[in-house]
């Protein structure tokens, strides 16, 4: 499927072509509603699930460590983590502006977050078909049966893995386009996956081989400079060896 979701539109260099054309299955027949159904349906899941119930296994963990981010505190260095940090720091606006219903809001953003998600793959999937092979109304009843499924069996809360997924899916996607901005800032992306969660970290080189971008020295050179810097980062704030042991 990652060959034919490139195949789609051929890279600049060989056969450049205009972007709407190649987004030709996914844009046509009002295809707009898909990206706009998938925010729509998550706000609306937000509204009649959020309020429910509270998720003792681990709901409000990110917070927590997003609060000590916003207190000075150091990852790896001040207090244990076994993953990246990158969670911590792009959950600490939310600490910080939502005060005591930051629970609550949060929910509303993972909810977006999964909206995010199926949209990508919604878009990776109407890509990789024949032109006109299906209509936008049934590639959006399909990407929403993709969400249902998707946030079936996981608590609704902020977490390193949804947090590495839209990186991931989203950075994919960009990698798509013909213009080569739009593919260096996807690889990018897809690098800062491996800073939510480790188990990442074979996805992106897994993702370079199988593009075609892959002898693109730049594209490797994106994917990999995140975790460069965060190693640096790391060593600058004398928490490379906790890191590494943690």
């Amino acid at each position: 499927m990652f060959a034919k979701i490139h195949e789609a539109g051929p890279p600049v260099e060989a056969q450049p072509q205009p972007l709407a054309q190649q987004l030709a299955p996914v844009t046509r027949n009002g295809g707009g509603w898909i990206f706009l159904s998938f925010p729509l349906l998550a706000i609306v899941c937000h509204l009649i699930y959020s309020p429910l119930g509270f998720n003792p296994t681990d709901d409000g963990l990110q917070l927590a460590f997003a609060r000590r981010v916003l207190h000075g505190e150091i990852p790896h260095r001040d207090f244990i983590s076994v993953r990246p940090a990158l969670s911590y720091y792009a959950w600490a606006p939310a600490v910080a502006l939502f005060g005591d219903r930051v629970l609550l809001l949060s929910r509303g953003i993972v909810w977006l977050q999964w909206a995010a998600i199926t949209a990508a793959w919604t878009w990776l999937f109407a890509r990789a078909l024949p032109k006109n092979h299906l209509q936008s109304a049934e590639i959006t009843a399909a990407g929403i049966i993709a969400f249902a499924t998707s946030v079936h069996h996981f608590p609704i809360m902020p977490w390193h893995t949804t947090d590495g997924l839209m990186l991931a899916s989203l950075g994919l996607m960009l990698t798509c386009s013909s213009r080569p901005v739009r593919r260096s800032l996807g690889w990018f992306i897809i690098g800062l996956a491996p800073l939510c969660k480790q188990s990442f970290v074979p996805l992106v080189p897994l993702l370079l081989l199988l593009s075609l971008d892959r002898k693109r020295w730049q594209a490797w050179m994106l994917a990999t400079a995140p975790t460069f810097f965060y190693a640096c980062a790391l060593v600058m704030a004398g928490a490379g060896k906790d890191a590494w042991d943690q």
